[in-house]
């Protein structure tokens, strides 16, 4: 920048910008949530519990790895280990029933994952669709391009009040 103003111009233009993705996101957020609060679910209870057992070795894992117990952590969080494994089972509940959400949005609109859905994910993440595809797997890309795809259609279609 050769001046203050030219400074001040592109700090202001870039600070604009930011608060513009960044409302657009919470109305995807807020439409999405939403639409998960408003939807009926018929929940597999062995997925549930699949999906809750991979949380709890998760966090087990990185608690040991760290010295700590499932327990002692949810001490220093105020909470009985009990507690935190029902928080963890609502977490799994809630991920089944997020999974279901985007499938069925996904079917009924008729979406696919296209090369533009990849792109596009990539740049989220800065980087391109290849090293995505080797470090996660073609078919974790193609879920998340999902997941994204779905979202951003939920919220370009939310009625704010």
């Amino acid at each position: 920048f050769s001046t203050v103003d030219e400074f001040q111009a592109d700090t202001m233009e870039t600070l604009q910008k930011e608060k513009e993705q960044s409302a657009a996101q919470q109305v995807e957020d807020d439409a999405f949530a939403a639409a998960m609060d408003n939807s009926e679910y018929s929940l597999n209870e062995a997925a549930v519990e699949q999906q809750y057992n991979n949380q709890v070795s998760y966090y087990e894992n990185m608690f040991s790895s760290y010295g700590f117990t499932m327990e002692s952590y949810a001490e220093m969080m105020g909470q009985t280990e009990d507690e935190f494994k029902a928080t963890l089972h609502t977490a799994a509940e809630n991920a089944i029933k997020q999974q279901l959400l985007i499938a069925a949005v996904a079917e009924k609109e008729g979406f696919t994952v296209d090369d533009a859905d990849r792109e596009s994910l990539a740049e989220r993440y800065g980087t391109d669709v290849k090293t995505l595809q080797d470090t996660y797997g073609a078919d974790m890309v193609d879920e998340t391009a999902m997941i994204y795809k779905v979202v951003e259609f939920i919220g370009k279609n939310a009625v704010v009040k």
